[in-house]
């Protein structure tokens, strides 16, 4: 949760809010809703697509829907957090595009993923933690997400250099070097339609 939380600074601080109110958000993949909480801690109204926990997400009170499909049409949401989803899907083109046509035209995205193109994917290759994951059925390098978010409708893209986790810790001084070189293992973007 203060992952989440994290996250959730971060982003109000990139996008220059003080909070999300007034504003409709979807989490698509939102997991055990963590970062669903967060969002809706910090006046958000969230809308989590999930197919795999919806029923828990449910159960702690989170508007939780199966599929993109499955959102309300009455009026167009804002923006959208995808954490740790891309990966995950089989055509991450297809969903991203479906995901862009219930935005305003205004709306921005945030996606992580995976670096296949970091230090630890170069190092380990095949065995690379993230490509040994079963669920994992596609990973990114920075050049291909930002052709994948472009294609999607997402024309404005800018890859963030958020320390995420290690906040004046000193093992954060390697993860902050790595970012600036661009081989550390994680992919943060933050993507406009306009």
């Amino acid at each position: 949760m203060e992952l989440a939380r994290e996250y959730t600074r971060r982003l109000l601080a990139t996008l220059n809010l003080d909070d999300f109110g007034g504003l409709r958000l979807i989490e698509l993949g939102a997991g055990d809703g963590a970062m669903s909480r967060a969002l809706r801690e910090r006046g958000a109204e969230v809308f989590a697509v999930e197919p795999y926990g919806y029923d828990g997400l449910l159960a702690q009170g989170i508007d939780a829907y199966r599929t993109l499909d499955d959102l309300p049409a009455s009026s167009p949401f804002d923006g959208a957090v995808c954490l740790e989803v891309v990966e995950h899907l089989t055509a991450p083109w297809a969903e991203l595009k479906k995901l862009r046509s219930t935005l305003k035209p205004s709306a921005w995205i945030l996606v992580t993923t995976p670096n296949v193109t970091g230090l630890n994917a170069r190092l380990n290759a095949e065995h690379w933690r993230e490509a040994r994951k079963p669920g994992h059925v596609v990973w990114f390098a920075p050049r291909t997400l930002e052709l994948l978010l472009m294609r999607a409708g997402f024309p404005r893209c800018r890859r963030l250099k958020w320390h995420m986790g290690s906040r004046g810790s000193p093992a954060g001084l390697p993860r902050w070097a790595l970012q600036l070189l661009g081989l550390d293992g994680r992919l943060q973007y933050l993507a406009h339609a306009v």
